[in-house]
């Protein structure tokens, strides 16, 4: 199947060449780059740009898109979807990086299951976070129904959208985008996943860097911001459990 990876790109020119080179170095073959540029004020692109002329096999599956104004990470991810022609979607942060065999490891169990699922997801290696833990505590295996969101209240994978081999269809039927403007937009956008969701397949291997960069928008937002956005989220939230008569409360207690 072919598989679109998703990367949004601002500030990043320290860490892109390396993010790109995990990516264009990846052993499965039909792939799809699809790169955001949110008007970016460094030179990631450049840098982008000059990394992929070591990839002379990958430059046909690379797609650059311009924004014309600032739209946020969320604008970028929901940006590089619109363009995405592939079976399967995956996001990528351009300051982490992807394991080699990342989408190999994630379409080969997808593949011999011989079902469609909404999404995989895989675990991940956290880099210069103090005393990190897998946020992944589930076996590998496939999950279906209220399992999905039993497992998700019960903090068994984690909230970011990044490591997700997400059925692009799927995301489009049920509009499945991220919501404009916030930051922590991907516990909004990972909460209406396990909501929706029928089918998720559980890879065990880690198949994604996820780096503590300093200065990150994760590492210094302004606290003002932080409680606004996070009391959208809660009100996103609100609806989605009315609209799909969700019980948070007994999901827990599973």
């Amino acid at each position: 199947m072919k598989v679109s990876i998703l990367v949004p790109v601002y500030g990043v020119e320290k860490y892109i060449e390396r993010c790109a080179r995990s990516l264009f170095e990846q052993t499965y073959e039909d792939l799809e780059y699809i790169f955001v540029d949110d008007c970016s004020p460094d030179n990631s692109i450049e840098i982008l740009k000059n990394t992929l002329e070591n990839y002379p096999k990958r430059k046909e599956q690379v797609k650059i898109i311009h924004h014309d104004k600032n739209k946020g990470l969320s604008g970028a991810r929901n940006t590089a979807l619109s363009h995405a022609t592939g079976d399967y979607v995956i996001f990528v942060d351009s300051d982490d990086e992807v394991c080699r065999s990342c989408i190999d490891d994630m379409e080969g169990p997808l593949g011999a299951s011989g079902k469609e699922v909404d999404f995989v997801v895989a675990d991940f290696n956290p880099v210069g976070f103090y005393n990190a833990q897998s946020a992944l505590n589930l076996k590998q295996g496939l999950y279906n129904g209220d399992d999905i969101f039993d497992t998700y209240c019960n903090y068994d994978w984690y909230i970011m959208a990044w490591n997700k081999l997400v059925n692009r269809q799927f995301m489009l039927k049920n509009n499945l985008l991220f919501y404009p403007g916030i930051i922590h937009e991907d516990a909004l956008w990972s909460f209406q996943l396990a909501s929706i969701a029928k089918s998720m397949l559980v890879v065990s291997k880690e198949t994604y860097i996820y780096y503590c960069n300093p200065g990150s928008i994760m590492t210094s937002v302004a606290a003002k911001r932080d409680v606004r956005d996070c009391l959208t989220i809660i009100r996103e939230m609100q609806k989605i459990v009315t609209e799909k008569k969700l019980d948070i409360f007994k999901s827990w207690n599973r």
